[in-house]
């Protein structure tokens, strides 16, 4: 189950849930998969013009074949559990997977999660800490398993066909700290061409 973070940051990372052709092991096969298109000097982002530098695609494919060298293939399980972090973004079940009743659902299981959160406040007091710890225990332990029925209802309508027969990674990227060219990789759309789903996890 992925953490909630519960404050606000102007920094984000975001991971990618990846499906590659399989057998990808070189530059010119990943470059031809990802963007069979472009030049090797073209920008890689579409989307992403905020920052003075150009990522090239030659420089994204480098990345990503790095990443998916070093990264093993995800399992059903890994997947499922990246999948519910769109609880937190729960617009994109609506507006990007086209999932209306995936949207209600996980609206109210976060709605609902949001409002158990906010019975107990800020104290230092012992014995309303010992009896909020137990209860978010209990609780949290319902919500995990409200979002990943979510997340294999979601897998199910919407991945599992896409994903049949292909190699998928979970790549990770950040504007933290972690350099322009990987806080490009996360918010260029540099995967557009090919199967993704991308989870915020602020």
């Amino acid at each position: 189950m992925k953490l909630r973070a519960s404050f606000v940051s102007n920094s984000s990372s975001s991971s990618f849930i990846v499906a590659f052709n399989k057998g990808i092991k070189t530059f010119d096969q990943l470059k031809k998969y990802m963007f069979p298109n472009d030049n090797l000097e073209d920008d890689a982002a579409s989307d992403c013009d905020w920052y003075d530098e150009k990522l090239t695609v030659e420089r994204a494919v480098q990345i990503v074949l790095k990443d998916i060298k070093k990264a093993k293939k995800a399992t059903k399980k890994q997947i499922l559990e990246e999948l519910t972090g769109l609880g937190d973004n729960r617009g994109d079940y609506k507006e990007i997977f086209d999932l209306e009743k995936e949207h209600e659902t996980a609206t109210r299981i976060f709605e609902s999660q949001n409002c158990l959160q906010s019975i107990y406040s800020e104290t230092n007091d012992k014995k309303v800490i010992k009896n909020r710890k137990e209860f978010f225990k209990k609780w949290d332990k319902k919500f995990n398993e409200a979002y990943m029925k979510l997340a294999k209802n979601v897998y199910e309508k919407k991945f599992e066909k896409l994903f049949k027969n292909k190699d998928v990674f979970i790549l990770s990227y950040s504007d933290n700290g972690a350099g322009v060219e990987r806080a490009i990789m996360e918010h260029g759309n540099v995967f557009r061409n090919i199967p993704y789903v991308r989870v915020s996890n602020h």
